[in-house]
């Protein structure tokens, strides 16, 4: 009949799931791939700060960045620490633009993340990631 799992108290058999008896509740489940985006996403390349940017004292930073292709774009977002700390909704510009936010001491990874328009797909698309250091700066010896 198929493999049965104790914790539903179903047998399943390929996309189908048989509970309660073979007469009785059975449930088809379509197997859906997701979607994947295309591999011709529009870039973001970040402007600023530089990677491994370092301030001796938590200060307002700007985070800047341009999109490719502007009028694609929802809203872009500036995600430190896999949080997002900042957000500009549509219109996104050709030109630079500037989410500002002022981090904690410490080491931070951080990116720009920008949702399609419903009409171009909805996918995310991210900058590269950069790290800054907020704080006291201590010089590794090499």
């Amino acid at each position: 009949m198929g493999d049965y799992d104790e914790t539903t108290g179903c047998y399943t058999q390929g996309n189908w799931n048989i509970c309660g008896g073979i007469s009785q509740d059975c449930v088809y489940h379509e197997s859906i791939e997701p979607e994947q985006p295309p591999e011709d996403l529009p870039k973001i390349t970040l402007a600023g700060p530089e990677d491994l940017h370092e301030e001796n004292s938590p200060v307002s930073i700007d985070f800047s960045f341009t999109v490719e292709t502007s009028s694609q774009f929802e809203t872009c977002e500036l995600i430190i620490d896999d949080v997002s700390v900042a957000e500009k909704n549509r219109p996104i510009y050709l030109s630079t633009q500037i989410l500002t936010n002022t981090p904690e001491e410490g080491e931070h990874e951080w990116k720009i993340k920008c949702i399609l328009r419903e009409t171009y797909g909805g996918w995310a698309v991210n900058s590269e990631t950069r790290t800054l250091t907020i704080g006291e700066v201590i010089e590794h010896l090499k």
